[in-house]
């Protein structure tokens, strides 16, 4: 594996991509919701094909960061814990604080705590990403000494066995086929595994002429997943992660990790700054997204859609800059002076 340091920059460069792409989905949720198969329909399905990806990106590249640390003694799981309670926890609970008050006329306190703990915070439920990512972090360290135990051949077999039951689970879903054997229920599949396969899929593609297959599988996978939206499902039900999805992700994420090294200055500290509010830019984005988009009245106009998009962006990440520095920073700063770490 290599040294996560000498390429810090290729993964503030996919934090960014991928919140990017994240703000497109949300964007196009709103914008463009035609009632009937049109051509907003159809460009609405393509523009759902380029950004769902980011949902197993988002997992990959937490793996890919978290999976790589060294657990051997009782000091560093404690370190572990306090750490990500101080940067995902607190931010959190904060801006979760700060939405139901802004949401709500009333404020009450035990109200408030039901609606974070069941994802209720925000009406559509678009933060579902810090529950599922939360309690895959919470056992990050244990998967890691496995993970880390394994060889190389060990880890390619995993993850082969991992596709292999993410794919049938996914399709008997996509078949509307009821099983007892669920996302839910076995530990290797669903998002786990995009976790996993962050760890996992740098090492498998150094060759270049299996990155190009890799490249030729993601385009075909793209295409054959809005065929069928548009020919059979005519909805997105192609979110889980399927096998059709993991190919994409898989794509976008090993062409973004072999681009060159970046070489200046300024670029790497502008994407290390963006990257820093990328977790604040979530939990706001889909508000301002709504109330935007809501306020000016844009539907269905897809390049005023493209242009409200860049102005949200904007505008989420100026706000996630003031909450950060202004709210979240000098919290996180007691809370570490606290808990000495």
């Amino acid at each position: 594996m290599e040294n996560k340091k000498e390429h810090s920059a290729k993964y503030d460069l996919m934090r960014l991509i991928f919140i990017m792409l994240t703000l497109g989905v949300h964007v196009v949720a709103i914008s463009i919701n035609p009632t009937e198969a049109d051509i907003h329909c159809y460009i609405r399905v393509i523009f759902n094909g380029l950004f769902l990806v980011c949902n197993p990106l988002f997992f990959m590249l937490s793996g890919r960061l978290n999976l790589p640390k060294e657990f051997n003694k009782k000091e560093d799981y404690i370190n572990y814990y306090k750490k990500k309670f101080i940067s995902i926890i607190i931010p959190f609970f904060i801006i979760s604080l700060l939405l139901y008050i802004v949401l709500n006329n009333n404020f009450n306190f035990l109200d408030f705590l039901k609606r974070f703990v069941s994802n209720k915070i925000e009406p559509d439920g678009t933060l579902w990403f810090f529950y599922a990512i939360t309690g895959i972090l919470l056992l990050s360290p244990f998967y890691s000494k496995m993970l880390q135990a394994m060889s190389n051949k060990e880890k390619e077999i995993f993850l082969v066995v991992s596709l292999i039951l993410n794919t049938i689970i996914t399709s008997l879903n996509f078949f509307n086929i009821s099983s007892s054997i669920g996302l839910s229920t076995i530990g290797i599949i669903g998002w786990h595994f995009y976790y996993f396969s962050g760890y996992i899929i740098e090492d498998l593609f150094k060759e270049k002429s299996k990155r190009i297959a890799l490249y030729i599988l993601g385009i075909i996978s793209f295409a054959i997943s809005i065929i069928i939206e548009i020919c059979i499902t005519h909805y997105y039900k192609l979110t889980d992660p399927c096998i059709l999805l993991t190919f994409q992700a898989f794509a976008v994420y090993i062409a973004i990790y072999n681009i060159k090294d970046i070489k200046s200055t300024f670029i790497k500290k502008l994407l290390k700054y963006i990257s820093n509010t990328t977790y604040t830019f979530y939990l706001l984005h889909m508000v301002i997204v709504r109330s935007i988009i809501t306020y000016i009245g844009i539907y269905n106009t897809e390049w005023y859609s493209v242009l409200i998009y860049f102005v949200i962006f904007v505008i989420t990440l100026i706000l996630s800059t003031i909450v950060q520095y202004i709210l979240l920073k000098p919290v996180q700063y007691i809370s570490k002076k606290i808990l000495h770490c």
